[in-house]
C-alpha cells in the first residue's frame, strides 16, 4: 500500500515516513478527504476544519446517536509500536478524566485500521484566541482579566492532578458561548503534545517545515532545552499568551526555530511602554505577566494558584475603580467580538460539579480495578507511575502493575520489569526484572523484546551477550520497535554479536531516523556525512542532523553548528554555526562549550575576540571534568588572558588535564615544573610529565627533550634522536635543530632513546 503526505497529498513507497518534498510525516493510504471518510465504526466525517503537520480535525457525526462532535487525528502510524499505542492509551485516559467547564470534553480515544490516534472531543461553535488576536490585534486588559483568571482555573485544576498541557498557545484557546450566550474560554489539545514526545518513540521533528511540539513561540526556556518540565512551564508559555493578548505583538521572537530558542533562553521581553505605548495598561497586570516570563521557574508564581489569586485581586481592583468612573473605555476595543471575551470567572458550583464528575470516573476506573480488569488495573499503575490524578506513589503503581502482569497483561509486565531495574516501589532486583522482560519478549511483546536486549547489550544483572542483545533486538525491530532498530544499527556498526557491516548499520538507522528516532538520526548524518555504509551526501547529512537537533540531541547540534561554519551540506553561516553550537553547550554539551570558548578567544564566526568569555565557556566544560578545557583554562590563567594571571592556578589546571593524559596539558605541566611556574621546580616531575607527553608523539615534548639533553646533559647523540623523532613526525623545528647540529634528518630510520 502507498503512503499519502499529509500536507501535499503526494503518494511514496509504504517504508518512507517523511514526505521527501515537504517534510511532513506519510500516512497510510489516499489523501485525506471529508467526504464519506469514516473513522472507527461509529462516526463519519461531514468536514474538515483543520489541518496541521501532525494532525487534522474533521467536525463529524455520531451515526447512532446521531450527535455532532470533533475528531482529531494524530498522523502518526502507531502500528506497528505497542509500547506507543499503550501510552497514548494512558496518556489519552488521564486527558480525558479531566472534568472542567474551561477544558475541552474527550469522549473517547481510539486507532484507526492505519494505527493512526484519533480523539473524540465536543464539538465547540466559537473562534479561537489566535483568530480574534489576528482580527483586532490585541484585547484591552479590562475584558482580558477574565478571560485569563477562567484559563487559570482551568490550569489550576490540571496541575493539581499532574497533568501539564504542554503547548498552551493561542490557537488552543477557544471562544465560546453557554447557553445564556455568555462567552467562555475553553482550552484544547491538553496534553497532546506528550502523546508524541514520550521516550521520542513517536516523536517526529519536521526539518523543512521547522514545527516542533510545543509551538517555538510559546516554549518555556526548560522546554526549549528539552529538559524535565513540570507547571511551571505552562506558566511561561500562559505569560506569553498574554503578553501578546494585551499588547498584539509576542513577548519573543527570532527568525527561525533556533532564533527563537535563542530568545527564550536569553532575550528579556520589551516593556508593554515599548512594545504598546498607545495603550493604557496597569503597571500591577505588567508586573503579574513579566513574573510569568521569567527564565528560571524558581523566579515565576509558584503555583498557578499564586498567579490566579493575583489576577483576581487586581480585577477587584479595577473593577472598584470603574465603578467610581476613573475608567473610561479604551478606543482600541473591538464591539462585538471583544464583548466575547469578558466572561465571569467560573461559578464554583460548575467547578464542583466538575470534580464530582471526574472523581466518579475515578472510582469507575479503580471499581474496575478491583473487579479484576487488567486494562483498569494498568492504567491505574500508570497514573500512580506518573503521578497524574493521584500523588506519585510507586508502592501502588507496583501493586497495580502486579495485578494485571499476573493475569499476563503484557505492558504491566514490561513496567513490573522497570520497576524492579530501577527499585521504585520494591527493591532493586535484576533477576526479577529480567524475568518480567523475558516474560513480556515471550508473549511477542517488542517492548519488552527491546529492554531484555538491553539487559543483555550492557550486561545489567547478567553477563554481557551480544549474540543474545542481536537476537531479541531483531525480533523487537521486527515489530516496529524503534529504539531496537536503532540498536541494531549500532550493533553492525561495531561488529557487536555479527560480523561488522556499514551497510546493515545505515540500514538500521535510517529505519530508526525515518520513524523520529534522535540518536539514529544523528548517527545516519555522520554516516551521510563520511560516506560510512552509504554514499556520501552531506545535505543529507545535514538534513538528518537538523532532525535530531530539532528533538534536543546536543551531538546533532554540536554536527549542525559544524555544518554551517564549514558550508558543508548548508550554506556557510556563521551566526547559525555559533548558535547551534552555543545551544548546545548551554545543554551541558563540553564539546560545543570548548568550541564557543574557542570562538570567542580567537574571535572567529564573526564574534570579536574576547577572553572573558572565552574563560566563562572553558569553566562551564572543565567544571564537568573535560581535559582540554582544564588546559586551556591553566593557560589562560598562566598568561593572564581574560582573567588576572595566576601561575599557581595554571599549574592545578594543569595537573587536573595531565592526569586524565592530555599530552598537550602534560607538556606544559612539565615545563611549569621545569621553571617553577605556579610550584616549586622539580627535575624528577618534570622528565616524568614530558616524557609522558613525548610517549603520545607530542613533538614539542620531543624538541623540548632533545634541548634538554643538548643544553643540560650535554649529550648531542640523543638529543639528535629526540629531534629525529619528532622530524619524523614531520616537525620543520625538528628538521631545523638536526641542521644546526650538522645532522641531516633521516626520516623513519630512528631506533631507541631516552
Amino acid at each position: 500500500m502507498q503512503k499519502t503526505c499529509s500536507k501535499c497529498g503526494g503518494e511514496y513507497p509504504e517504508a518512507t515516513t517523511l514526505c521527501p518534498t515537504d517534510g511532513f510525516p506519510l500516512i497510510m493510504g489516499a489523501p485525506l478527504s471529508a467526504k464519506d471518510l469514516r473513522i472507527g465504526s461509529r462516526y463519519v466525517v461531514e468536514s474538515e476544519i483543520a489541518r496541521g503537520g501532525m494532525g487534522a480535525i474533521f467536525k463529524a457525526r455520531h451515526i447512532a446517536m446521531d450527535r455532532t462532535v470533533a475528531i482529531k487525528l494524530l498522523l502518526a502510524d502507531l502500528s506497528t509500536d505497542s509500547e506507543a499505542m499503550m501510552r497514548f492509551q494512558v496518556e489519552a485516559r488521564a486527558a480525558s478524566i479531566l472534568s472542567h467547564p474551561n477544558i475541552i470534553k474527550i469522549f473517547e480515544f481510539d486507532f484507526t485500521d492505519h494505527g493512526m490516534p484519533y480523539l473524540v472531543m465536543e464539538y465547540l461553535e466559537g473562534m479561537s484566541l489566535q483568530s480574534l488576536l489576528q482580527t483586532h490585534q490585541h484585547i484591552v486588559y479590562e475584558k482580558a482579566l477574565p478571560l485569563f483568571i477562567s484559563i487559570c482555573s482551568a490550569l489550576v485544576h490540571a496541575h493539581k492532578r499532574n497533568v501539564i498541557h504542554r503547548d498552551l498557545k493561542p490557537s488552543n484557546i477557544m471562544l465560546v458561548e453557554d447557553d445564556a450566550a455568555k462567552p467562555y474560554p475553553v482550552l484544547v489539545d491538553f496534553g497532546i503534545a506528550k502523546l508524541f514526545t514520550a521516550q521520542g518513540k513517536t516523536a517526529m521533528r519536521l526539518t523543512q517545515t521547522g514545527e516542533v511540539f510545543g509551538s517555538p513561540l510559546y516554549m518555556s526556556p526548560e522546554q526549549c532545552m528539552g529538559q524535565v518540565i513540570d507547571s511551571r512551564s505552562d506558566m511561561y508559555s500562559f505569560g506569553c499568551v498574554m503578553y501578546e493578548a494585551l499588547t498584539g505583538s509576542p513577548p519573543i521572537l527570532g527568525k527561525n526555530f533556533l532564533g527563537l530558542v535563542h530568545a527564550h533562553l536569553h532575550d528579556l521581553p520589551f516593556s508593554f511602554s515599548e512594545v504598546a505605548p498607545n495603550l493604557s495598561i496597569p503597571a500591577a497586570l505588567e508586573s503579574i505577566v513579566l513574573k510569568t516570563l521569567q527564565k528560571s521557574p524558581d523566579d515565576r508564581y509558584e503555583t498557578m494558584s499564586d498567579l490566579q489569586a493575583d489576577l483576581v485581586a487586581l480585577l477587584g481592583e479595577q473593577t472598584s475603580a470603574n465603578t467610581q468612573g476613573k475608567k473610561q473605555g479604551d478606543k482600541g476595543d473591538v464591539s462585538r467580538v471583544d464583548s466575547a471575551v469578558s466572561p465571569p470567572i467560573v461559578p464554583s458550583a460548575q467547578e464542583e460539579a466538575s470534580i464530582r464528575n471526574e472523581n466518579a470516573q475515578l472510582d469507575e476506573l479503580h471499581a474496575r480495578a478491583e473487579a479484576g480488569d487488567p486494562a483498569a488495573q494498568h492504567d491505574l499503575g500508570w497514573f500512580y507511575y506518573e503521578g497524574q490524578m493521584y500523588e506519585q506513589d510507586y508502592k501502588q503503581a507496583f501493586y497495580w502493575f502486579s495485578k494485571a502482569a499476573a493475569q499476563q497483561y503484557t505492558e504491566s509486565i514490561l513496567w513490573l520489569g522497570t520497576l524492579y531495574r530501577n527499585g521504585e516501589g520494591v527493591e532493586k532486583d535484576y533477576a526479577k526484572a529480567i524475568k518480567c522482560f523475558r516474560e513480556g519478549a515471550d508473549l511477542g511483546h517488542a517492548a519488552s523484546q527491546s529492554y531484555l536486549a538491553d539487559m543483555y547489550e550492557f550486561g545489567t544483572g547478567m553477563d554481557i551477550d551480544y549474540d543474545q542483545a542481536l537476537l531479541w533486538h531483531k525480533k523487537a525491530a521486527g515489530r516496529g520497535h524503534v529504539i531496537s532498530m536503532g540498536a541494531l544499527g549500532g550493533l553492525y556498526e561495531h561488529g557487536l554479536g555479527t560480523e561488522k557491516d556499514l551497510k546493515q548499520a545505515a540500514r538500521w538507522y535510517l529505519m530508526a531516523a525515518e520513524k523520529g528516532h534522535a540518536d539514529s538520526q544523528n548517527k545516519i548524518g555522520r554516516f551521510y556525512a563520511n560516506g560510512i555504509g552509504v554514499t556520501q551526501n552531506k545535505e543529507e547529512a545535514a538534513t538528518w542532523y537538523m532532525c535530531a537537533a530539532q528533538q534536543g540531541n546536543d551531538e546533532a547540534k554540536v554536527n549542525l553548528g559544524h555544518c554551517y561554519a564549514d558550508g558543508e551540506g548548508v550554506p556557510v553561516d556563521e551566526e547559525e554555526a555559533y548558535r547551534w553550537m552555543k545551544y548546545a553547550g548551554e545543554a551541558g554539551d563540553t564539546e560545543a562549550q570548548n568550541y564557543v570558548a574557542y570562538w570567542h578567544e580567537l574571535g572567529m564566526m564573526g564574534l570579536s575576540q574576547d577572553y572573558p568569555t572565552a574563560f566563562r565557556w572553558y569553566t562551564k566544560s572543565a567544571l564537568k571534568k573535560n581535559s582540554w578545557a582544564q588546559y586551556k583554562l591553566g593557560f589562560l590563567s598562566e598568561f593572564g588572558y581574560g582573567v588576572s594571571k595566576n601561575e599557581k592556578q595554571a599549574h592545578w589546571w594543569y595537573q587536573l588535564a595531565a592526569g586524565q593524559g592530555l599530552k598537550e596539558a602534560q607538556y606544559s605541566l612539565a615545563l611549569c615544573y621545569r621553571d617553577g611556574i605556579g610550584t616549586s621546580k622539580d627535575s624528577e616531575q618534570y622528565m616524568h610529565w614530558i616524557l609522558k607527553a613525548a610517549a603520545q608523539d607530542y613533538t614539542l615534548a620531543m624538541i623540548e627533550l632533545g634541548e634538554h639533553h643538548e643544553r643540560v646533559e650535554n649529550n648531542t647523540k640523543t638529543a639528535a634522536i629526540w629531534y629525529q623523532k619528532a622530524a619524523d613526525l614531520g616537525d620543520k623545528d625538528a628538521e631545523a635543530k638536526l641542521v644546526e647540529l650538522g645532522l641531516a634528518s633521516t626520516v623513519g630510520t630512528t631506533t631507541g632513546g631516552n
